[in-house]
């Protein structure tokens, strides 16, 4: 026995390392497509599901050999989309996290092209027209431009996505854009009319701030062009917005909520409103953090002074005037009548 301590004493750093190191390259098991549909037991969606949720922690996860991680999330991916091929999120989140986090693109695609051949499958086999085929082929096209700037790509798939009914027309004017010129303001209002759906209300959130931004950019570089072409600048918003350029269904958009102030400087009341929105999300989220670490919600003055304004970049411009932030006694902030 005390033989047997020893050695475990001895060997307890070297288990440990080890034991350390096989955890940063394990993950749950995956089966593959064919032991996955015997064990459906005829409910292929439903365990499509369940492998979904069960893999969703570790896809975040750090692993050492990351070529091993890409092959455990191709798996998963391939064996989730053959037991359910109309799961659209695993289509949609999978490309996403393979592009954005694990720096595939390659890999990206591919899954989406894959899905893109399965809803192209049931098409043809039912007649029926499925909103997901449609999103899937935009948001090819999208990862295409995004992560290989492949323009001729890009329109190859935009150019199949408005001949369905359903496509919408920021997709359209989108493609106009690329064969007309490089419009990255057009590219932009479309990818973030596409988040505004999301199922993360924060991805929601940026979504609009981002798009009315990109609203207001256009109507600028608009301005640009016509004080260029009649060498003059427009003496109205309603000038403008006649002289435009735009389709009429896209000006109306872009000038929605922009306003011109007496000096010809343009704005938008909801960019501005949702400016302060954001501000008062990422002081809340301070706050929060503020009272952990000292048991007390802080004061106004301490987000615009000393450690506060290391944690947050705020601009009394975001407050409009008259106005100033309060936050209660429960953490939450608000703007209100400057008395």
């Amino acid at each position: 026995m005390v033989g047997a301590v020893a050695a475990a004493a001895v060997l307890q750093g070297g288990l440990g390392e080890a034991n350390a190191a096989r955890r940063r390259n394990d993950f749950r098991y995956t089966p593959d497509r064919e032991v996955a549909r015997v064990l459906s037991f005829g409910h292929r969606s439903s365990l499509a599901d369940a492998l979904w949720l069960r893999a969703l922690p570790d896809f975040a996860r750090e692993f050492d050999d990351r070529a091993l991680k890409e092959r455990w999330l191709n798996g998963v991916f391939d064996v989730v989309t053959d037991l359910d091929p109309t799961f659209y999120t695993a289509y949609s989140y999978g490309s996403t996290y393979l592009a954005l986090i694990n720096k595939q693109a390659d890999s990206a695609i591919a899954l989406l092209e894959r899905g893109i051949a399965r809803y192209q499958a049931m098409e043809a086999e039912d007649g029926r027209r499925y909103a997901a085929g449609t999103r899937l082929r935009i948001d090819l096209a999208m990862a295409y431009w995004m992560h290989k700037r492949d323009r001729a790509a890009t329109i190859r798939h935009l150019e199949i996505a408005v001949e369905r009914p359903d496509c919408d027309f920021l997709t359209r004017n989108m493609l106009v854009g690329l064969k007309l010129e490089d419009r990255d303001d057009l590219i932009a209002l479309s990818y973030s009319a596409q988040l505004l759906d999301h199922q993360n209300p924060q991805v929601r959130a940026k979504a609009a701030e981002d798009l009315e931004y990109t609203k207001l950019r256009i109507a600028r570089r608009v301005q640009r062009e016509f004080a260029a072409e009649q060498g003059r600048d427009a003496a109205s918003l309603d000038e403008l917005r006649a002289g435009c350029g735009l389709e009429p269904e896209l000006a109306a958009m872009v000038f929605e909520t922009v306003e011109m102030s007496a000096d010809g400087k343009l704005t938008s009341w909801r960019h501005d409103e949702l400016r302060v929105q954001s501000t008062m999300r990422s002081m809340e989220v301070a706050a929060q953090i503020y009272r952990r670490d000292n048991g007390r919600w802080p004061t106004i003055d301490w987000f615009f002074e000393g450690a506060g304004n290391s944690l947050l970049v705020l601009r009394r411009l975001d407050i409009p005037q008259g106005k100033r932030f309060v936050i209660d006694d429960e953490g939450r902030v608000s703007v209100v009548e400057d008395e």
